[in-house]
């Protein structure tokens, strides 16, 4: 119980999320978050997903992922996130949301901040750790991104850091003013930013690639793949079944979410028997119960499905820092 049962909730907005976020170790985090699942401390649901045309003709959606953290976070929350790919013509971000936290005791809502930096966040947060997991020890250095929206943006805005040792940074995407804006924002990395013009040229120079698209068509092919890399596939529909089906290993965050999902490809090869085993859950490898990459020519895919669990750890760390900083607005029930 973290607000001490004060009849109010706390508000916070972007702006303060973010800043509070630039002074967390989220992979740190998110780390601690897939032990804690690994273990059996948290209760995650299935998301609730609600999807419609609007009157433009678009397709909208709505996800609801709620989740509960034992052991040291004794905390309980929901992710709310927004979506619409069209909003890029309306020059606003595809995605919105909030975050919310509840008190563990009473059941009672005691925060509520701006969720889509935090999904981003905690998404980029989930690669890195994945990449320092399951990457060749001996790599080139050279990382492909495929994708330059909000969310390739949280993951070259991370990885810099975390990756110290990057090289060339391989970046495509069919649209040209994320192009420029994703060029824009990253003037400080130009020398290792190349621009390709098709994705199989930053796949097949690369040793780790990430795909943060909004496809629904796959078009990475297993003969795209270099013997020893990694792809991280945090989209949708990006890899065909043929690399999938012919990869050395399959990793996920959680088995049940992503089997009991039919708007991905994962889930829909599961249903269709088309699936091979997977291999393990990310958890199981931080946690020593099956080994991650066992050799250098290993072609590993790493498709996280994105688990509240994450969001509502990392809103828990902003949350009692927000409090200790007395950051935000205290609403009124």
């Amino acid at each position: 119980m973290l607000n001490n049962n004060k009849d109010f909730i706390l508000y916070l907005n972007k702006e303060e999320v973010i800043k509070i976020c630039r002074s967390l170790k989220t992979v740190k985090i998110i780390e601690e978050a897939f032990k804690l699942h690994g273990t059996g401390n948290t209760v995650l649901p299935d998301e609730a997903y609600l999807s419609w045309t609007n009157k433009e003709k678009e397709a909208a959606r709505s996800l609801n992922m709620p989740v509960f953290i034992g052991k040291n976070y004794q905390i309980a929350g929901t992710k709310i996130i927004n979506g619409n790919i069209s909003n890029f013509k309306r020059g606003i971000e595809r995605a919105s949301g909030l975050t919310l936290l509840f008190d563990t005791l009473t059941a009672k809502i005691i925060c509520m901040m701006e969720g889509s930096f935090i999904s981003a966040l905690r998404t980029a947060s989930t690669t890195a750790l994945g990449i320092d997991l399951l990457r060749k020890k001996n790599w080139n250095n050279a990382l492909a991104i495929i994708g330059l929206g909000t969310i390739g943006k949280a993951h070259l805005d991370l990885l810099s850091k975390h990756l110290k040792t990057i090289k060339k940074i391989y970046i495509f995407d069919l649209n040209e003013i994320a192009i420029k804006n994703f060029i824009e924002g990253f003037k400080d990395l130009k020398e290792k930013v190349i621009l390709v013009k098709d994705p199989k040229e930053a796949i097949i120079n690369s040793d780790v690639i990430i795909t943060t698209t909004t496809t629904n068509t796959g078009y990475i092919h297993y003969d795209w793949l270099k013997r020893g890399s990694l792809v991280v596939h945090v989209s949708l529909d990006d890899l065909l079944p043929d690399a999938i089906m012919k990869a050395d290993k399959l990793i996920v965050d959680d088995w049940n979410l992503v089997k009991n999902d039919n708007k991905r490809i994962f889930g829909r090869m599961f249903r269709k028997g088309e699936l091979p085993p997977i291999y393990a859950e990310l958890a199981d490898i931080i946690l020593n119960k099956k080994p991650g990459r066992e050799n250098e020519d290993e072609i590993i895919i790493f498709n996280p499905f994105g688990m509240s669990l994450e969001d509502i750890a990392v809103a828990y760390h902003v949350y009692k820092k927000a409090i200790k900083q007395n950051v935000g607005i205290k609403l009124n029930r």
